[in-house]
């Protein structure tokens, strides 16, 4: 059913529930991206703000490298949390220009 998402194992103390609908404020799954220069960081957090996971890889430099790194990352925290259709936001660093 669309919208829906499955229980599985956070980690390795108490699963995750995903029993309700994504939408579900109660259910609620946000992915963030840390995307450094060193390292790109995927992270997804539950309606309370709690780490359900997290993974990371070396940035690999080169700009279409980087983009499938972004995207296999962003999978596997889906995957690790069976959830899908999550909201998802970036950090990325820069400096001010005056």
């Amino acid at each position: 059913m669309p919208g829906r998402a499955t229980a599985r194992q956070a980690s390795a103390s108490a699963p995750l529930d995903l029993s309700g609908s994504v939408s579900d404020n109660s259910v609620m799954i946000r992915i963030g991206v840390d995307f450094g220069g060193t390292k790109i960081e995927v992270a997804a957090l539950d309606a309370a703000g709690a780490f359900v996971a997290r993974v990371r890889k070396p940035n690999p430099g080169a700009y279409d490298a980087s983009l499938q790194v972004v995207r296999d990352l962003v999978a596997e925290v889906e995957q690790q949390t069976g959830a899908t259709g999550a909201t998802v936001g970036f950090g990325v660093p820069g400096s001010l220009s005056p």
